[in-house]
């Protein structure tokens, strides 16, 4: 922690040389922001849920000061845990930024080597808080030259009973960053420590160290670049039980565009042991179409394949691929995904159609998607949209491995600026569970959404949701079920 008061004191003195050649009376007063409300009250238990969540980011010249206030009564558990109130400052930072300068103070939202070295971030679609509080800088004396630091502590999980702390530093390099040629070539070297406290207690923690180099170049008409990197095991909190490890990670990425024919990504990854179970605040790429992963980092390598297409004006075409094994076989587990969608806008006079076939597969399951989806254009502020969706999917982990058929029918209406409304109904072939219990296989959830303003709007649903996987950023949760009433409000200003 001193040493992270020592970077916030190096940052003040260096803003402060800074600070005092601005000129204040050029400035403007300028504040924005928004607020999220969300009220529930589950049908069966009658319990309530009050959950109000505001953003707001005060601006003053190259300075901003930030703020998210979180007030739960009780907080709604969407995925694991036990509802409590709560009434906290979630995060506070005050920044400054300019061409060769920036800093942050307080809760830093930022990555480093591509999530390789650091990331500090949240994931509201996860219900992840997983920022750290401390000091970050970056400056760049010349056009060709940057350096940024971060240091901080934080919780990975909101269970954890200590803060981990995490030091970083990178050196960008573009040789021809003063020169406007359309070839423009980097390196990127970086080292980052986090220390990661045992549940032992006291002065017992696991100590990493990563470095990280990495390069590459944008050029006409594409980019890409390669980063190695490599973990270290400093310390362990018992060393005669435990040994000292290292791991690597080599990941690659090259994207192009054939004017007026297609746009092509091909990315790739090879994880050996980079990601461990105290490797907090790391998360490097997953390279997967729908968010999931195959063990976070762990184990595995795959890549990634996607392709865009607009062959005429109103068609978008779309494909992408994805595959990942492990390194080293423990469990056999794999993982592979295909989407192909179709679109087409303002072809056909008052109706836009499209669809989607989506496949996974992996070691518990697979399933097959296909989704035709469509909008009906009433009037220029009056439409109607709607999609069907049939999914077949397996349960391969479970006693017999069954097979499953489900259907989804969503209608949206919408009067532009005034009105909407949802109406989603699923029903599933599945009566049981993997443990032999009776489940539900039919929900219905209706909602309508009133716009009061250009920046407000409120949205009133009751029903039943059904949950289940959600994954975002390789990371997957179960979200619970819900059946209830649901009143959200929104206010941007």
């Amino acid at each position: 922690m001193r040493k992270i008061v020592h970077l916030t004191i190096s940052l003040i003195v260096l803003s402060s040389g800074i600070i005092f050649s601005l000129d204040f009376d050029q400035y403007n007063l300028s504040i924005s922001g928004n607020n999220y409300l969300l009220y529930l009250l589950e049908k069966n238990t009658g319990k309530q849920y009050y959950n109000d969540r505001f953003e707001s980011s005060l601006f003053w010249g190259p300075f901003e000061l930030g703020t998210v206030i979180n007030m739960d009564f009780p907080r709604y558990i969407k995925f694991e845990g036990t509802p409590k109130k709560r009434t906290e400052l979630s995060q506070l930072y005050l920044s400054y930024y300019t061409d060769r300068v920036s800093a942050r103070a307080g809760t830093q939202l930022q990555s480093m080597g591509m999530g390789m070295l650091v990331r500090s971030y949240e994931d509201r679609d996860l219900d992840f808080q997983r920022y750290l509080t401390g000091a970050s800088a970056s400056f760049r004396p010349i056009g060709i030259l940057e350096f940024s630091g971060l240091g901080g502590v934080g919780k990975w999980n909101e269970t954890d009973t200590s803060q981990d702390t995490v030091y970083g530093g990178e050196v960008n390099f573009y040789p021809l960053g003063m020169t406007s040629l359309g070839v423009q070539p980097f390196t990127d070297f970086g080292i980052s420590n986090i220390r990661v406290p045992s549940n032992i207690g006291g002065d017992v923690y696991y100590d990493q160290r990563f470095i990280l180099f990495g390069a590459g170049s944008s050029f006409p008409y594409g980019s890409g670049g390669f980063y190695v990197a490599q973990r270290r095991t400093m310390k362990v909190a018992s060393p005669q039980f435990e040994e000292k490890t290292r791991g690597r990670a080599i990941y690659f990425n090259s994207n192009g565009t054939i004017p007026k024919i297609a746009s092509i990504q091909f990315s790739y990854k090879f994880y050996d042991d980079y990601v461990n179970d105290y490797t907090n605040f790391i998360t490097p790429p997953n390279l997967t179409v729908f968010g999931s992963s195959l063990s976070e980092g762990k184990n595995e390598k795959g890549f990634l394949f996607e392709v865009s297409s607009q062959p005429i004006s109103g068609l978008h075409l779309h494909f992408a691929f994805d595959k990942s094994n492990e390194i080293e076989y423990f469990v056999g587990d794999y993982l592979k995904e295909f989407q192909v969608d179709a679109l087409l806008q303002d072809m056909l006079p008052k109706i836009d159609p499209g669809g989607y076939i989506e496949y996974q597969t992996e070691l518990a399951d697979n399933y097959l998607k296909i989704r035709p989806v469509g909008t009906f254009y009433i009037t220029d502020t009056h439409s109607i949209a709607g999609n069907f969706e049939l999914e077949k999917r397996q349960e391969k982990l479970w006693e017999g491995s069954p097979k499953f058929t489900d259907e989804i029918v969503e209608l949206d209406y919408y009067w532009t600026g005034k009105v909407g409304a949802t109406w989603m109904y699923e029903h599933s072939n599945q009566l049981k569970d993997a443990g032999g219990l009776s489940v539900r296989n039919k929900w219905n959830f209706f909602e309508v959404k009133y716009y009061i303003n250009s920046t407000s709007d409120i949205t009133v649903g009751y029903g039943q949701i059904r949950g289940g996987k959600v994954c975002s950023g390789g990371i997957c949760r179960i979200e619970n079920p819900f059946v209830g009433l649901r009143i959200k409000f929104t206010a941007v200003f």
